[in-house]
């Protein structure tokens, strides 16, 4: 299968010391590696320009790789923008990560569906009763919702430009909740069962409340 494997975001810097150097190693283990072994995996990047990007590049080595200014930036139109990125590849599937986190699992216990689109989890405490909130650090989908996808992302662009945990209510409108998998079902915070974002803030609020990856504790001990 020709996977598509899409980063955006923050690679370094901007904001709690984001380094993609310390976050490489283990989504090179858990999710770059495992692609290879099973398919034939492209790289595209999305990042927001930093002195240190050129090192993204040279971890990543990306068919495709584009930068935009943090200034003014919001992250629905980065990602809408990241998938723009997309345009004219021949692709079967379609990953996108963030380059700030850590996996807590390997590939194969991701439980994956390759015939819908992917959400990490329900968001906890109570935000999916409430407001049909989802896990926002890690999606994939099919070449044959793709189209519609591309759509989901721009109507994401009337909504809260700062997180994307109502995307299930958007991508649900569009392509009917047949074609949506839950990784799994039980309620997390972003994904945390199968993320731990990167960061001083995140590792601050969140010690001893939900399981964080060890490194990113020993990182903002």
């Amino acid at each position: 299968m020709r996977v598509g494997l899409l980063f955006a975001g923050i690679a370094f810097g901007h904001k709690s010391d984001r380094d993609f150097n310390h976050c490489f190693p283990n989504i090179s283990k858990n999710l770059i590696e495992p692609l290879k072994a099973e398919h034939d995996v492209k790289v595209y990047c999305l990042a927001y320009e930093d002195p240190r990007v050129g090192e993204t590049v040279a971890l990543l080595n990306p068919v495709k790789f584009s930068t935009l200014s943090f200034e003014g930036s919001r992250q629905n139109t980065t990602r809408k923008l990241a998938v723009n990125i997309l345009d004219g590849e021949d692709l079967d599937f379609y990953v996108m990560s963030r380059f700030d986190v850590h996996y807590t699992k390997h590939l194969k216990d991701f439980n994956l569906d390759y015939n819908k689109f992917n959400f990490t989890s329900p968001e906890g405490n109570g935000y999916w009763d409430r407001e049909k909130w989802v896990g926002d650090t890690f999606y994939a989908w099919p070449k044959r919702l793709h189209e519609e996808i591309k759509i989901a992302y721009k109507e994401l662009m009337k909504y809260d430009p700062n997180h994307m945990h109502n995307f299930y209510n958007i991508v649900s409108s569009i392509i009917g909740t047949e074609d949506i998998h839950f990784m799994s079902t039980e309620p997390q915070l972003s994904g945390h069962l199968l993320t731990s974002i990167c960061t001083k803030d995140y590792a601050d609020r969140l010690r001893n409340k939900i399981p964080i990856d060890p490194e990113i504790l020993s990182r903002f001990p």
